[in-house]
């Protein structure tokens, strides 16, 4: 059952990645990999090492700037802590963006709404490894702001930004899960 308090996530690069074995590690797995690599590759790597250690913080939602910026949102940090189980959502937004500010409020109530059969993580691509190239690689998505849907681990769905909105909307009136 989803908690109610609201959880900030950070997933660690590094560092949460310890040794499994002597010889591999969930950094090399993903080395290995390559740049080409499918959310289901990554996936197996996470499986196999299961490394990525979420740390929690409570946020309080009672303070008057939790919607002023991104703080108080769950947010993921590389592509390759996509997490391979449970259904949820990540949004791609960066801080210069006019688009992204627009739906700002929007997407951070989405992102804040106690929701039982979805999480929402959110990715400041200007700030993590998902610029440029790797940002792409991974989805067909070119701009922010944008959104995936994740089931288990496979990318089903990519929402960019003119029909977010819209989306939000569907969601939050449960016509848009068709998929489960």
């Amino acid at each position: 059952m989803k908690r109610l308090s609201l959880i900030f996530i950070i997933v660690a690069l590094m560092s949460a990645c310890g040794e499994k074995s002597n010889d591999t590690t969930y950094e090399e797995c993903l080395a290995n990999l390559g740049n080409e690599a499918t959310s289901m590759e990554v996936a197996q790597c996470y499986e196999k090492y299961n490394e990525a250690e979420l740390c929690e913080q409570v946020i309080d939602t009672n303070s008057e700037n939790y919607l002023e910026d991104y703080s108080g949102i769950s947010h993921i940090s590389t592509f390759c802590n996509i997490i391979p189980e449970g259904n949820y959502f990540i949004y791609f937004y960066e801080d210069t963006c006019l688009e992204c500010m627009e739906i700002k409020d929007d997407i951070v109530r989405f992102g804040l709404s106690e929701n039982e059969d979805y999480d929402v993580y959110f990715v400041n691509v200007s700030e993590n490894e998902f610029n440029g190239d790797t940002f792409t690689q991974n989805t067909s998505l070119t701009q922010v702001p944008s959104i995936i849907y994740v089931v288990d681990g496979f990318i089903v769905d990519e929402i960019d930004n003119d029909e977010i909105v819209d989306f939000l909307t569907e969601v939050e009136n449960n016509q848009y899960f068709e998929i489960d």
